[in-house]
């Protein structure tokens, strides 16, 4: 698939069926994003692949964060669905050097870019998660990991027809200055 036609098809997927994205992939998508760009060449990424019971974990916990937080308006809920039915959840760490977090903060959402668009390539539906930001914290202690938790991607085989959402026109966002 030239990339025109992957950056016209990917689509943020939140049903999966109950079938496995296999490690191959996950390490393919994977190297797309070590060889994302980042400022400075910081590379500011660290990953970790959760699967089985630790997943199921996780949703659960944003679950119960969604639940004594019912007046939010979030949508932590329908991530929290989204992550139960997904073959794998991948976790994007930053290294936790402040010197760098809007730096990095940038870099990293060209690597989450770059897993988003790999998953496509592969036929593996993807959702770029940022609810896990709310249990951050209880999630880097659950594993024992002392990164912080920037964000989460679901992965999954799709179990969904999907459509293009609407986007804003070429003339809505670009403006020539000369």
């Amino acid at each position: 698939m030239d990339f025109d036609e992957l950056v016209k098809t990917r689509r943020s997927i939140k049903k999966f069926k109950n079938e496995q994205v296999s490690n191959e992939d996950i390490i393919t998508i994977i190297e797309s994003a070590r060889l994302s760009p980042s400022l400075k060449n910081r590379q500011p990424w660290k990953f970790i692949a959760i699967k089985g019971d630790k997943k199921e974990f996780i949703s659960d916990l944003m679950m119960d964060w969604f639940n004594e937080n019912k007046n939010n308006t979030t949508t932590v809920n329908k991530s929290a669905l989204s992550i139960k039915q997904a073959s794998v959840l991948i976790l994007v760490f930053r290294d936790s050097d402040n010197t760098f977090e809007r730096r990095d903060t940038l870099s990293l959402g060209a690597c989450i870019g770059n897993i988003l668009l790999k998953s496509t390539e592969l036929g593996v539906g993807s959702k770029w998660i940022a609810d896990t930001w709310y249990v951050k914290d209880n999630i880097s202690n659950y594993l024992g990991v002392d990164l912080e938790l920037y964000s989460a991607i679901a992965l999954g085989i799709p179990d969904e027809n999907f459509s293009p959402k609407p986007k804003k026109s070429i003339e809505d966002i670009l403006t020539f200055i000369e």
